[in-house]
């Protein structure tokens, strides 16, 4: 459920609806210089003094933490009187103490439970402090903890769980490993290695005597490439995924594929001569897998195989799904996993499923290595309408689930934690005034970070916040359409973070008033192609969207097969008829695609600066209107007719005039069309549209592609002027990333209107 508030009460509605990625999920400027709304400007100030007053009282409980001296022996929890004394406004919790703690500095509980369940006496009794509580963690090992409306804090007087020394308290999923435990291989497993070097280095463990069993480990292999309700347990290594007997380590193997064609028919991957005599060294013991691009090169898929006579024969995949390059968009790239003769490399490991065996490749530095294997299945932290609760400093670890995940809660803050090791998405939110910031996010399964809140109908704005995180190394497992932050309500924010290290798309919104700025975004979709580093598509209500003042640099990778195809990577992505968005002062290079994609209505992509895309610096289709009114109709109709379903809901709703207010230029348009009567007031109509002062540099293709703006019945509707190219040398300093234009620019005679980009906010601020 996502909330929002109506005359200051809690209301319930109904969370937007989920789509194929497995995903949760103010009016376009004036033409004047304005980009900002009253709204807007107000929401950002009440943020910074939400943020400021955060602090405050997060320093105060730090410090509390640090520096409150011990109670007394024999010091009641509270006086006579019922006021509050120190060990009230902080508790201890060690989970090395004995179980019989009271909370106290001296005497600390052995669980956060045991702190969860102080507070709701405290609660209870009518003493919770009125600057909040600090629950301070020793370090060590916490196992998973869940939250509900009775763990809240509230408005100024949250509940703090802060590590006492940073990423020292581990709250953790995992089963911890001793690398002393472990002992060289029985040797009719080592030889079955075709490294033959490799075999002097495996190592093996019974996990058995751990007092594991077969559900802690996973009974049979998941497959990858989607969720799972039970997959299997995995092996962390100082955080970081470790390769479950994977060939080949890095890249792909690439195969035509056959099929007979008839329906429900399986299809067979033929690889070359060198990869067939490779794998024709396994043991299929029925637990192999494939996982990769098996059916097109923007979507990864994943089964389980058997290999015949050179063959290898996709099992679960219904249907002839597999093109192996035959369409444009045909892929068969993929790699295997789950076998164990490919364990090469350190870190590399496999598990006999039947007997608890783990085999491993002694990794570097293996006697001091933090171990763990994640035997729970379910989140690390949870909770519903649990409000006002900050996570400072804690790292959360090893899940076969999430790491946070968090439903209908407002003020909850993840503040400078650590989050890795996770089997599907490391933080998700959703509520109101919910605040993500300063954390790393590494080595996630599926998305790294997503929020959402507000209310779409009523355009109530939530004011969640995304700012800070260094997130890179995720959609591991399930490797299209889960980004690095996502944005899936009305009036989320992702500023100031850094997004790295996917094989596909690093940001994605769904939903009203989405703003992202001044991100960082650089070595994404590296696996895929038709893809955007960010990426939002087919919806015709997702207005007002902001994507201002980012940088996305080496987006996509031309090592990947099809690298010759018209589908490469783009730095901005809006696809399938998208709209209302404004596209403003981004710098976007290197991308082995489009620097700009657009392919809808009301429209703004302005004053970015484009260096060195592949194919168009800025494309711009008319794929909705070619689909009615022209031969070009390759977009779904069906797709149009849903799309407008969707928006006729909100202009034709009972909160109808909130949307016309806010998005005048929708108002306008006309939803029911006639195929035989084009009509430029059309929802459809691709007008509105700005492309207006772009400069580019370093391009090798045509410049800007946007004909179907052009149509007369469209044409003075929009507005293509003012797009220049330069050369790098009109920057200050391109070479060190400094895109100050010089002064002595020859564009400034062309394009007299461009606003300088304050390059230098651009990512993580610096302490």
């Amino acid at each position: 459920m996502q909330t929002a508030y109506v005359n200051n009460e809690r209301r319930r509605t109904l969370r937007y609806p989920d789509e194929a990625s497995g995903l949760l999920p103010s009016p376009l400027p004036p033409a004047g210089r304005s980009r900002t709304d009253l709204t807007d400007q107000k929401m950002k100030l009440l943020r910074l003094l939400s943020l400021i007053f955060a602090s405050t009282v997060l320093l105060g409980a730090m410090a509390s933490c640090s520096e409150t001296p011990a109670a007394p022996a024999g010091t009641p929890d509270t006086d006579p009187a019922g006021d509050q004394t120190e060990e009230d406004r902080v508790i201890y919790v060690d989970p090395s103490a004995a179980s019989a703690g009271k909370g106290s500095e001296s005497e600390p509980f052995s669980s956060i439970e045991s702190a969860q369940a102080r507070i709701r006496e405290l609660k209870e009794n009518g003493i919770y402090p009125e600057e909040g509580i600090t629950v301070c963690l020793a370090d060590g090992y916490y196992g998973p903890v869940r939250f509900t409306e009775s763990d809240s804090g509230s408005e100024g007087a949250p509940v703090t769980y802060l590590s006492k020394n940073r990423h020292g308290a581990k709250i953790t999923g995992g089963t911890r490993l001793d690398p002393a435990d472990f002992e060289p291989a029985d040797p009719g497993i080592a030889s079955r290695l075709i490294d033959s070097s490799a075999r002097e280095k495996l190592l093996q463990l019974d996990l058995r005597k751990y007092s594991l069993t077969e559900k802690d480990w996973g009974g049979q292999v998941s497959r990858r490439a989607a969720y799972s309700q039970n997959p299997e347990a995995e092996l962390f290594i100082n955080g970081e995924r470790m390769l479950l007997g994977q060939y080949p380590n890095e890249k792909w193997i690439t195969s035509t594929a056959e099929t007979d064609g008839t329906e429900g028919a399986g299809a067979d991957l033929i690889p070359d001569e060198i990869t067939a005599e490779h794998i024709s060294k396994w043991t299929d013991s029925g637990d192999l897998f494939i996982h990769g691009y098996l059916t097109v090169s923007y979507f990864d898929d994943s089964s389980n195989i058997t290999l015949k006579d050179g063959r290898i024969t996709v099992n679960d995949i219904e249907g002839s799904r597999i093109t192996g390059h035959v369409e444009e968009h045909g892929a068969a790239w993929y790699w295997f996993y789950n076998v164990l003769e490919e364990i090469d490399s350190p870190g590399e490991y496999y598990i006999d499923r039947d007997t608890g065996m783990l085999y491993l490749y002694e990794p570097d530095d293996f006697g001091s290595a933090e171990i763990l294997l994640s035997t729970v299945t379910g989140n690390l932290a949870e909770g519903t309408e649990a409000d006002y609760i900050t996570f400072k400093d804690i790292v959360f670890t090893a899940s076969r689930g999430e790491a946070l995940r968090f439903t209908d809660c407002d003020g909850l803050t993840v503040d400078g934690c650590l989050i890795t090791g996770i089997r599907n998405s490391g933080i998700s939110i959703d509520g109101m005034n919910n605040t993500v910031k300063d954390c790393e996010v590494h080595d996630i399964g599926a998305y790294a970070v997503g929020v959402s809140g507000g209310d779409g109908e009523k355009l109530i704005k939530s004011g969640n916040l995304v700012t800070n995180n260094d997130i890179h190394d995720f959609s591991q497992i399930l490797r299209t359409y889960n980004p690095g932050i996502g944005l899936y309500g009305c009036g989320d924010t992702a500023a100031h973070n850094e997004i790295y290290g996917a094989a596909h798309t690093a940001l994605m919104y769904r939903g009203q008033y989405a703003t992202f700025e001044y991100n960082y975004v650089h070595d994404v979709c590296l696996e895929t192609m038709d893809c955007g580093a960010l990426y939002a598509g087919r919806s015709l209500s997702w207005y007002g969207a902001a994507i201002r003042f980012n940088r996305f640099r080496d987006i996509g990778s031309d090592d990947i097969p099809n690298r010759d195809n018209y589908f490469k990577a783009t730095g901005i992505y809006l696809d399938d008829g998208i709209s209302g968005i404004e596209v403003f002062g981004n710098i976007i290079e290197n991308t082995t695609g489009r620097g700009i994609y657009a392919t809808g209505r009301d429209t703004v992509v302005s004053n970015n600066i484009i260096i060195g895309p592949h194919i168009f610096v800025i494309e711009f289709d008319t794929r909705m209107w070619d689909a009615i009114f022209t031969d070009y109709g390759w977009f779904p109709v069906s797709n149009i007719q849903n799309m407008i379903k969707d928006v006729r809901k909100y202009l034709e709703g009972e909160n109808s005039e909130i949307w016309k207010e806010n998005f005048p230029a929708l108002a306008d348009a006309v939803l029911d069309y006639d195929p035989a009567v084009p009509d430029p007031r059309l929802i459809i109509a691709p007008v509105n549209n700005k492309v207006t002062n772009n400069i580019y540099a370093n391009f090798r293709s045509s410049v800007i592609y946007a004909e179907g703006l052009k149509y007369d019945i469209i044409a003075d509707r929009n507005t293509i002027s003012g797009n220049f190219p330069v050369t790098t040398s009109a920057f200050e300093d391109y070479a060190n990333g400094n895109f100050t234009v010089k002064s002595d620019a020859g564009m400034w005679n062309h394009v007299p209107d461009f606003e300088q980009i304050e390059w230098q906010k651009i990512g993580i601020i610096k302490e």
